[in-house]
């Protein structure tokens, strides 16, 4: 399985494509980075044919196809029947059973791994191998829908040669891992089809169907691409036809101003995708037939693009022809309160407006925007942990300020920031209050420069060529790197502070003097990282009874009285926890170590035995990503107060559900907290708890 990296822009509606480091690959008709020789080239000319010895010079490359002249087809044209010694042929054609003009064949894989496709990756596991004879000439759909496990699904035209392969698939869609083929084959020609894990070495049950394919291909009609440089957006937007099936998949290619193709996958300059695993392009159905795919992206480091290269595939795996256009700047001017492009790739808002989303019903519309101004700003600087805090209030009629940019000043008055150019740095605000054109927002950060980063990591490449201990010479960096960071942050005697708003408009900066964080009393305004306001000794900075706010108060393990919280404790059932629950419609009241930021669905929970307790989630809807995490202490969200916190169970495996352990003493309280990566997980889940060691 192929993961295409798609990262979050400075705010929701945009997202930025990352290219993928070039690599040179071999290869022909099937995917790169095969485990056989050759990737999975083109047949050799006139490959060594079966049994039969050599073929005829009318024979068919690299499959044995009819010998020459007079020659029959079988006595020395079809492939290698044997696939080495201790291989278990199976044979389709006599096994399959006939469903409408299908053949379905049903069979179990091997335990062992001896075979690997093209598009295999690194690892694959147990399979099996099936010798297909076509009834008849034309395109051949094989599919391992209804198989109960991630499939590869190859073919070979000679299961001896692994150059002789002509076609690999993995995945059907991101929510299908099940594999679909699609073969063009003459009457009475023979290939091998290979059914794999995609890891596993169980000896499992599979199906494959066998289907001829009589429709006709989709058709692009008509295809636009288009290129902001001004903000280094991309789009597409094309109108096409496919009667007889549903467009499931997409090939992208791009080419720069110079002419070079830019590789946008690890198997390609082409990245190849279901529209559903990568949602970069939507496609919108019409009438007989008819469809719509337009979408765009913003590149983090954007090269300049000067052609675009499309083709869309369908649920039968056919592909339409390969169109390209010319990537043209946006001309179209939308007017107030019509559909647009939040990326400004394929259209533009007037002078005055924006593409946003107010009512967050992922509809953008065109509306009016005004920059944000800045009335007030505090910076502060706590060198005991090299925290920077920002407090910023101001105006901003729409009501949607998102973000803050900084830049510091030292005693020469020279600029400096955390970027290694110079430029301010920009931020997502912690918390933002806004009403009625009124804002006040809230940043924390750490003291890290990039140019301190940079000084340590020529000083940690140098050290290991130099034949040091490389762990020396990691602590030797790492002491570097702080000490950088720290002599750096403290010669900021001012900071100039502006102000974005979620249309990407800047306020005026407005400079303030850098002071020492003040220590502040019960009641008062803190964050969890000491920036903003240090509480008294046996005080935290804690969540209490408005979750948006956070103030110093004493430390108490229980929960505030106006949370709403889940007693696992009362749903014990055969020796676990276990709570069916939903997050839709909660707040957000923290997050934890490895991430989070959403709303949150929390839970007290409280040891009757000492031991290892784990939790875990499960039963997650379609799509859902969370993250889980334990508090000793309810309210207060410092590191000192986590006990653990998961992100994914088996991102390989594509488990992105969250577990924690946590070695509790009999009668010891945990505060346990279901979140999302990047805060975007709300919905049911089920949450189990069970005592797992001593």
């Amino acid at each position: 399985m192929r993961a295409f990296a798609v990262i979050p822009g400075l705010f929701w509606t945009l997202l930025v494509m990352a290219l993928v480091a070039c690599d040179d690959g071999g290869g022909g008709a099937s995917q790169p980075d095969a485990a056989l020789g050759g990737m999975g080239g083109a047949p050799g000319a006139g490959g060594t044919p079966g049994m039969g010895g050599q073929p005829g010079m009318g024979g068919q490359p690299g499959m044995g196809g009819q010998p020459g002249a007079g020659g029959e087809p079988g006595m020395g044209g079809q492939p290698v029947a044997a696939c080495g010694g201790n291989v278990e042929l199976l044979d389709f054609n006599a096994s399959a059973a006939a469903d409408g003009d299908a053949l379905v064949f049903t069979g179990t894989t091997s335990a062992e791994d001896r075979f690997a496709g093209g598009c295999s990756g690194q690892e694959t596991g147990s399979d099996a191998v099936l010798r297909f004879t076509a009834p008849a000439a034309g395109d051949w759909s094989f599919a391992t829908a209804g198989t109960g496990f991630d499939t590869l699904l190859f073919a070979l035209r000679d299961c001896d040669d692994g150059f002789s392969e002509f076609g690999c698939s993995d995945d059907v869609s991101g929510d299908d891992p099940t594999s679909r083929l699609l073969l063009t084959l003459e009457a009475g020609e023979t290939v091998f089809l290979v059914v794999d894990h995609f890891e596993g070495f169980a000896s499992d049950a599979f199906t494959l169907t066998a289907k001829p394919v009589t429709s006709a291909p989709p058709r692009i009609d008509d295809f636009e691409a288009f290129f902001n440089p001004e903000v280094g957006s991309f789009g597409v937007r094309l109108h096409g036809t496919n009667p007889d099936g549903e467009i499931t998949h997409f090939r992208l290619g791009l080419i720069d101003a110079a002419g070079n193709p830019l590789r946008l996958s690890d198997a390609g300059p082409e990245l190849e995708e279901s529209f559903d695993a990568v949602e970069l392009f939507v496609v919108i159905p019409g009438g007989d037939g008819a469809f719509t795919v337009e979408g765009s992206a913003v590149f983090e480091d954007p090269p300049t693009i000067g052609t675009a290269t499309f083709a869309v595939g369908n649920s039968q795996g056919q592909w339409s022809e390969q169109v390209s256009a010319a990537a043209a700047p946006p001309t179209e001017v939308r007017a107030r309160g019509d559909a647009c492009d939040p990326s400004r790739a394929r259209d533009l808002c007037g002078p005055d407006d924006a593409c946003v989303d107010r009512d967050e019903d992922a509809r953008f519309t065109c509306e009016r925007a005004t920059a944000p101004t800045v009335t007030s700003a505090a910076v502060y600087y706590n060198a005991d942990r090299r925290i920077f805090a920002v407090r910023a209030t101001g105006t901003d009629p729409e009501d949607d300020v998102g973000a803050v940019e900084v830049r510091f000043v030292d005693a020469e008055g020279a600029a400096f920031s955390l970027e290694a150019d110079g430029q301010p740095t920009r931020l997502l605000f912690d918390r933002v209050v806004a009403d009625a054109g009124a804002y006040e927002a809230v940043r924390t950060f750490n003291g890290s420069f990039e140019s301190c980063l940079s000084e340590a990591q020529v000083f940690f490449n140098g050290c290991v060529g130099r034949g040091g201990d490389q762990q020396t010479c990691v602590d030797e960096a790492n002491a570097m790197l702080d000490a950088c960071n720290s002599e750096r942050a403290a010669t900021a005697v001012r900071a100039s502070v502006a102000v974005v708003d979620r249309t990407g408009r800047v306020s005026e900066a407005l400079e303030a003097a850098v002071e020492p964080t003040p220590n502040v009393m019960l009641g008062d305004a803190c964050d969890d990282r000491g920036g903003l306001g240090i509480c008294p000794d046996e005080a935290g900075c804690a969540r209490e009874a408005d979750p948006t706010m956070l103030v110093c108060a004493e430390l108490t393990a229980a929960c505030p009285d106006a949370w709403p919280v889940v007693d696992l404790n009362a749903a014990e059932a055969d020796g676990a926890f276990v709570h069916e629950g939903d997050s839709t419609g909660a707040v957000n009241y923290g997050t934890g170590t490895c991430g989070g930021g959403g709303p949150n669905a929390v839970h007290s929970f409280v040891a009757p035995e000492a031991g290892t307790w784990h939790a875990e989630l499960s039963d997650l809807p379609e799509g859902g990503d969370t993250v889980l995490f334990a508090r000793s202490l309810c309210a207060f969200g410092a590191e000192a107060h986590e006990l653990a916190c998961n992100d994914d169970i088996d991102l390989q495996g594509g488990n992105v559900a969250s577990a924690v352990d946590v070695r509790l003493e009999a009668g010891e309280p945990m505060y346990l907290f279901v979140d999302g990566y990047q805060g975007g997980f709300a919905g049911t889940y089920t949450l189990t708890v069970r005592r797992t060691g001593n």
